[in-house]
């Protein structure tokens, strides 16, 4: 044999000649983004800018196998692969609600997943990534560790589970420390694990997987060496860094896709109507962006602007608005130019006030939530009329997952009739074209293009 490759769960190990394996590391590697800048700092042939994700002893993310094997055959190498993964037994007892009816694109999910044991998902935002994970947990049976990248969606997650899975108490945890058969953990809580507290469980799931590209996903992947299957859930997969072999070595290929649009078109969630507002900021022509977003943040004229678009759908509509922002400063700004319509919400304030303004919201008891992140992902909130972009970014993994918070039917609501007979026929979504700076009207008009690219969204520039 020209080279032979030894698969366990979390790492795939190659032996073959040199040639073949320095073919395979350069598969396996990708330019780092501005490493040029690094490299003039360098003697000359130190690094090359890429970063290699195969090791020296030839082992790498189990996840990119696929592509290797591709490779191999593609270049007339004879190989022997020998699969020392192990399928381990189903050894727990979940129940899944009696009137849980799967989606299409879910039915779908679960097929695939009863047939491939590691893989990603795509599905647009409100397409119900949580009922799919829980009908995952469901199927399998067996201790389940589920990462996510931030305490607002482990809150939201954590809830789901309990829910669909008809949980008693004992069974859902957000603790590494107990034997709870389902665990949900923030990324950041996996570096301080001891490593028996992850060798227990036998799936990994990892929602909201577009963050996988960071470094402490590859480590995630390494400690949980026990985990057969693995699959990762998120409703944009997109990186503009080149980190997207990253993604894949932690969980291995797209497995299926359901975008926004096609929720949108198949009757599932709401369209969204998108009004892009220009405004025109003073004396910011030279500023760095990040001196431009600060004075954005603190900025009387552009904060009034906001106050105003949520104040009117607020008292004159009666709508349910969500104000998006990134500081926390932001945040405290405009909840004091809205005079009590509105209530800000961080991850800096207890779970427990968290969970009682996003329930005070549900029951339209307040009107307005302005928020950091900490609804950005993940969260379930069927309630949301309007969105209000103030964050600014450039993102298009920010861009589209705020505006996946409004397109939720109306509560109680099954099909569009019906969400349209309870008084939402659409989601309405304000953002911004910022004119005086180059770096906020790059992005700005980045996020247009980001709203226009999908297909089932209207974009109105206001004149």
């Amino acid at each position: 044999m020209d080279a032979t490759l030894q698969i366990k769960n979390a790492v795939t190990r190659i032996a073959a000649a040199d040639l073949v394996m320095k073919g395979v590391s350069d598969l396996l590697s990708f330019e780092v983004p501005n490493s040029h800048f690094a490299m003039r700092r360098m003697p000359p042939g130190v690094w090359d800018g890429r970063k290699r994700l195969m090791k020296k002893d030839g082992s790498f993310p189990a996840g990119l196998t696929p592509q290797v094997l591709a490779y191999l055959k593609s270049q007339g190498i004879v190989y022997k692969v020998e699969d020392l993964r192990v399928k381990p037994e189903p050894s727990l007892t979940f129940k899944l609600r009696s009137d849980l009816i799967p989606r299409p694109h879910q039915a779908k999910w679960a097929a695939i997943t009863g047939e491939r044991v590691r893989g990603v998902g795509i599905v647009g935002t409100g397409g119900g990534k949580s009922i799919m994970q829980a009908m995952t947990i469901h199927a399998r049976r067996v201790p389940t560790l589920v990462v996510v990248p931030d305490k607002g969606l482990k809150e939201q997650l954590t809830d789901d589970f309990s829910y669909w899975l008809d949980a008693k108490h004992g069974v859902i945890g957000g603790d590494l420390k107990g034997d709870y058969p389902v665990v949900v953990v923030n990324i950041h809580q996996v570096p301080r694990a001891k490593p028996e507290q992850l060798a227990r469980f036998h799936m990994l799931l990892i929602d909201e997987f577009h963050h996988a590209a960071a470094d402490s996903y590859l480590t995630l992947n390494a400690l949980t060496s026990m985990a057969y299957w693995r699959y990762g859930m998120t409703g944009t997969l997109v990186r503009t860094d080149s980190k997207d072999m990253m993604m894949l070595g932690v969980l291995s290929n797209i497995l299926m896709k359901k975008t926004t649009s096609d929720l949108i078109e198949e009757g599932f969630l709401v369209p969204a109507h998108v009004t892009i507002i220009p405004h025109r900021v003073k004396k910011t022509s030279k500023f760095s962006y990040k001196e431009a977003y600060a004075h954005m943040a603190a900025d009387p004229e552009f904060n009034a602007l906001v106050a105003k678009v949520a104040r009117h759908k607020i008292r004159e509509e009666r709508k349910q608005t969500l104000i998006l922002v990134r500081q926390i400063e932001h945040g405290r700004l405009i909840e004091s130019m809205l005079a009590g319509d509105g209530v800000f919400v961080s991850g800096d304030d207890p779970m427990e006030f968290r969970q009682k303004v996003k329930r005070d919201f549900a029951e339209k008891k307040i009107r307005c939530m302005i928020a950091t992140n900490i609804f950005g992902e993940g969260q379930d909130i069927a309630s949301i009329d309007v969105l209000v972009n103030a964050r600014l970014q450039e993102s298009e993994i920010q861009t589209k997952q705020g505006v996946g918070r409004a397109l939720r039917l109306a509560k109680g609501a099954q099909t569009i009739a019906e969400s349209v007979a309870l008084g939402k026929s659409c989601a309405e979504v304000f953002d911004f074209l910022i004119q005086g700076n180059k770096h906020l009207r790059d992005h700005s008009e980045t996020r247009i293009e980001h709203y226009r690219s999908e297909r089932a969204f209207r974009v109105t520039i206001e004149d």
